[in-house]
């Protein structure tokens, strides 16, 4: 008996500390999984954003015409309070210790317009006998901003914040097409749209909405569309991924502001000033004239799993067209 008891006493032991070595191996499994995961997601989102902006037309800022554009975004998600967009500098710097960097014109979001590939139009007629081939230029609109996301709290919240992609259906070049008169701009607006499924137009240098948006209608007309909302194309959450291989739960979102008992190894913000959850993980800054423009995109992710809280960052610099 004395033998049996000694027998269970230590096996008791052995299964304890094999239980508190796998739990800790899991842990830390489950924390090194959530950090790979974090680096890929990070780089996928850097990548993708820098595709768009490196093919972009017009940028748009925190100024009242700009805003009246992002008006006419009909959005899915729950918006972050006090998001706004970046204010362009164009005499500024994107270094915090520079004299010239204003910190009051970092912007949490990004709002631009993008090239997208020419419309080839084949066989246009000018009812003179004569077909001709057309490239029109079309455009597609981007919005990124941090957006609440309430079933999948982090750090005793309520709520993560996902970094979400709007985008917009393709627009055709207003100007271009209004350059070409008669039958042939008639069938260049029909070629539009049976060609290339193109139904809108955009008139790239209008800076007041109300007179930017036209339908490209089937009887070739076109016609203003003073109220008209951009058309939304798809609109996702870039930070939703699947459960990693341990199986267990992994949480992903931008980063909170940073201070207090928050403190998940990376500061955030770095170059904004903090205003309530403003700006979050992502901060945008816009420097330098329109020829020689520059965006500085600066991202924190953070993931919850039962490793812990960790965080990573990313910076970027893209030097984009803003010519219009």
């Amino acid at each position: 008996m004395i033998e049996l008891i000694i027998t269970v006493a230590i096996f008791s032991i052995i299964v304890l500390t094999l239980a508190s070595i796998i739990t800790t191996t899991q842990k830390e499994f489950t924390y090194f999984e959530a950090y790979n995961l974090l680096k890929t997601k990070i780089q996928e989102i850097t990548n993708k954003t820098g595709l768009y902006l490196s093919e972009s037309k017009r940028i748009f800022e925190n100024n009242t015409d700009d805003n009246a554009y992002l008006a006419r975004v009909n959005l899915s998600y729950t918006v972050l309070p006090d998001t706004v967009l970046p204010t362009i500098d164009e005499s500024g710097s994107i270094s915090p210790e520079s004299d010239n960097f204003d910190s009051s014109k970092v912007g949490n979001s990004l709002f631009f317009a993008s090239f997208e590939p020419q419309a080839i139009l084949k066989d246009i007629a000018d009812g003179g006998g004569s077909t001709f081939t057309i490239r029109i230029n079309l455009y597609r609109f981007h919005y990124y901003y941090p957006g609440q996301i309430f079933d999948k709290g982090i750090a005793d919240r309520n709520f993560s914040l996902g970094l979400i992609h709007w985008e917009s259906v393709k627009y055709a070049d207003y100007t271009e097409i209004d350059s070409y008169s008669g039958t042939k701009k008639e069938n260049i607006v029909k070629a539009l749209r049976n060609q290339s499924g193109v139904y809108y137009a955009w008139k790239v240098s209008e800076t007041d909405v109300n007179n930017a948006f036209y339908n490209l209608n089937s009887d070739g007309s076109i016609t203003l569309d003073a109220s008209h909302q951009i058309i939304e194309e798809n609109e996702e959450n870039m930070l939703e991924f699947t459960t990693g291989i341990s199986g267990a739960s992994i949480r992903c979102g931008l980063c909170f502001n940073t201070g207090g008992d928050f403190n998940p190894g990376v500061t955030v913000p770095q170059f904004a000033t903090s205003n309530n959850e403003f700006p979050a993980g992502f901060e945008v800054v816009a420097v330098g004239p329109a020829g020689n423009r520059k965006i500085l995109l600066r991202l924190v992710l953070v993931s919850q799993s039962r490793g812990g809280i960790r965080a990573i960052e990313q910076v970027s610099i893209w030097q984009v067209k803003d010519i219009w």
